[in-house]
């Protein structure tokens, strides 16, 4: 039985049953009888053909003209020269056109076939050398092959790993020009032996030239640089800056030249961090015009709180609008002979002048403290029992039976403070006690103490009482506790 016929005719897949092959279109015979043959095996898996699509069909596009059944149809495309089988969903090749490969296509090979006709047999070079392995074909560049003729010395290039060979100068061979060798002793030029300095050495064709000036294993230092130029000029902000600190260090100092603000030496980091002067030195800022320092800085003592910072003799410490801060403490320095000192006391709530070993109080700047004096001199205070007895003191040597006789006028706002009590000439009697308040605008003010019997003086320095202008301001003196008569009672308060 001819092909044709076979194809025409039924064959049985592996159940038994037929299976239908239709003919060629328009009388189309196949070029190739073993490709319907191999066809014919695979049509022997079918199953029957209980719908349409099952079987061997031929069109010109099977994979848009043919509706396929899983391993059910199998197809011939474009005149027959290609065989195709749907196998779980897809399209696979199983016949190709001819039988052999196309003759328009170029092949890679190893060796010459004649069974090829376009075939392009891969062949060593001085430089690229083929390697046939199984299933592949690799293509290796040829040890030392590379020279300067296949570069581009217009571009730059980036070389990693061993590119050139390290060796001594006793080893470097034959000065071929282009070749450069690393060198590893300590010689001063390419030309000596022994050593351990890392050089490049370049041949020329005759001997070996030296690239580099000979510097040690760790190639260069910071004092060679410098000798080679003295100027850095691109550190033109802070991030061109010349940075100086340790590879962990957070915070480093940097040094530049800014366009708006000149010359600039400051920490690299915009965040709050401490910089820390050597205390063992004496710091000078130093006037460049003048020749002098013009503020001097000893910290060798800031641990023993004597620290100074010093101006020149004619100059002069300028503050802002916001005046200078005295950090208020109770531990005030020693006022001796030589001493000119201003602090702040916090207990008193006053600023401190020390002047040549006498300390008092400063008054504020452009208003003056007043010490407010009020007593009852050359009258006496009646004592009843059981008391009190209520009498109002004025500025000076005034006393009256009520407040609104007693009070008189501020000139000024303020503060009124550090209030002192005494009997000046005698104590107290026994069983009796002296209250001084102070009356503000007719209201009992902050500043009040007490002598007890036996007591001569009481003070308050704690508390202060605020007064605005015009506000009056009488002494309330309350004596109690028995019926002898005190004399010669003396206020005092400063105003500030």
């Amino acid at each position: 039985m001819n092909i044709p016929t076979l194809l025409k005719s039924s064959v049985n897949n592996a159940h038994g049953e037929s299976v239908a092959l239709f003919p060629c279109a328009n009388g189309q015979q196949f070029a190739l009888y073993a490709h319907a043959l191999i066809l014919s095996i695979f049509l022997s898996w079918l199953s029957p053909a209980h719908a349409q699509d099952v079987g061997l069909f031929f069109a010109v596009d099977c994979t848009t003209e043919i509706s396929p059944v899983t391993n059910r149809t199998a197809c011939f495309q474009s005149g027959g020269t290609a065989g195709l089988y749907f196998y779980d969903g897809s399209w696979i090749l199983i016949v190709a056109s001819g039988g052999e490969a196309p003759s328009t296509a170029d092949y890679v090979v190893g060796t010459a076939d004649g069974g090829l006709s376009a075939e392009r047999v891969a062949t060593n070079s001085s430089r690229i050398t083929i390697a046939l392995a199984a299933g592949q074909i690799t293509w290796d560049v040829a040890a030392n092959s590379i020279t300067a003729t296949h570069v581009d010395e217009t571009s730059n290039y980036v070389f990693t790993g061993t590119v050139l060979t390290s060796t001594t100068v006793a080893s470097l061979g034959t000065a071929t020009a282009g070749v450069a060798k690393w060198v590893t002793d300590a010689n001063t030029t390419c030309t000596a032996g022994g050593g351990s300095t890392i050089r490049l050495c370049r041949g020329n064709g005759t001997t070996w030239d030296t690239i580099g000036d000979g510097s040690p294993a760790e190639v260069d230092t910071l004092d060679t640089v410098f000798d080679r130029g003295k100027t850095i000029d691109g550190a033109n902000s802070l991030a061109n800056a010349v940075r100086i600190g340790g590879a962990t260090d957070s915070v480093r100092w940097c040094l530049y030249n800014d366009a708006t603000l000149g010359r600039r030496f400051l920490p690299c980091e915009a965040a709050n961090t401490q910089t820390i002067a050597m205390t063992n030195q004496t710091w000078c800022l130093f006037d460049e015009e003048g020749g002098v320092c013009g503020w001097t800085w000893d910290p060798d003592a800031l641990g023993a709180a004597s620290g100074t910072l010093t101006a020149r003799t004619g100059d002069q410490l300028v503050a802002s609008n916001l005046g200078v801060e005295f950090a208020e403490s109770d531990t005030n320095p020693p006022c001796a002979a030589g001493n000119y000192n201003i602090y702040s006391d916090l207990s008193e709530t006053t600023l401190k002048k020390c002047v040549n070993g006498t300390a008092t109080d400063l008054a504020p700047a452009g208003v003056g403290a007043s010490v407010l004096v009020a007593s009852n001199r050359g009258s006496n205070f009646a004592c009843t029992d059981p008391g009190p007895t209520t009498t109002f003191l004025s500025l000076g040597n005034s006393t009256f039976a009520t407040q609104a006789d007693a009070a008189f006028p501020l000139p000024r706002a303020g503060t009124l403070k550090r209030l002192h009590v005494s009997t000046a000439e005698g104590t107290v009697p026994a069983g009796e006690t002296v209250t001084v308040h102070t009356v503000v605008a007719g209201t009992a003010g902050s500043l009040t103490c007490q002598i007890a019997a036996a007591g001569s003086s009481c003070n308050d320095t704690t508390n202060s009482h605020a007064v605005t202008t015009g506000q009056s301001l009488s002494v309330r003196v309350q004596c109690g506790g028995g019926v002898t008569a005190i004399a010669n009672v003396y206020v005092t308060m400063v105003f500030e």
